[in-house]
């Protein structure tokens, strides 16, 4: 266990309780594990209490035609809901509904989402518009919904999604990160405009970077370190 593993993952807790991290400080001595295993149940307990309203609206969605659902998600329905109705979907009737949504609204979903409960629906949006959702989601510094997800998206929307960031953005999201087994892959993605600037973020970053270093194997921690 170390303080970065246990940072990112009360930053993670703190934002699906909507408190600032600093509120959880009574759980610092607890492993990182533990918190991670909190998270799960505290996002299948605030899922099961309304669980019938999510799926009645999830089917709404899939039954009538995809121009009508989307506006009627923008315009209706709050981005909580909707996001517990997505979770409902499949990924084709997901993508075809994303890509009639802007940015900023899927943005606003995102932070609602379980990626545990939605992986699969997420890879059914177009890389296009997950590129859009990253962008935005960096513009409001969003770390947490991009680390959540970033771990079950392919290496081609992943690859492109990058493209979206910058060093101190990629730094940012990458401490948060689930699924931490994949750092090392996508660190062999970088181009070496991208890996200069990852490192140059690296300066005010050190506990991010510190971390991500950790993760890497002995070849790809040469290249950035």
């Amino acid at each position: 266990m170390t303080a970065a593993e246990t940072h990112a993952e009360l930053m993670k807790l703190g934002r699906l309780l909507g408190v600032p991290p600093a509120r959880l400080s009574g759980l610092e001595a607890a492993a990182p594990a533990d918190l991670r295993a909190l998270r799960g149940q505290v996002g299948e307990r605030l899922f099961a209490a309304d669980r019938e309203a999510f799926a009645r609206v999830g089917l709404l969605a899939r039954t009538i035609p995809a121009a009508i659902s989307a506006k009627v998600a923008e315009k209706v329905l709050s981005p909580m809901l909707a996001a517990r109705a997505t979770e409902s979907l499949s990924p084709e009737k997901a993508g075809e509904l994303a890509g009639r949504l802007p940015a900023s609204f899927l943005a606003d979903v995102a932070q609602h989402l379980d990626p545990m409960r939605t992986a699969d629906v997420v890879v059914g949006v177009p890389a296009a518009k997950i590129v859009e959702v990253a962008a935005e989601l960096a513009r409001r510094e969003d770390w947490v919904t991009m680390g959540e997800f970033v771990g079950h998206l392919p290496a081609a929307t992943l690859r492109a999604t990058m493209s979206a960031l910058d060093g101190a953005a990629m730094l940012q999201v990458w401490f948060v990160l689930d699924a931490k087994d994949r750092l090392d892959e996508i660190a062999a993605m970088l181009t070496d405009e991208q890996a200069a600037a990852l490192v140059a973020a690296a300066d005010g970053l050190d506990e991010q970077f510190a971390d991500l270093l950790a993760h890497l194997s002995p070849e790809q921690r040469a290249r950035l370190s």
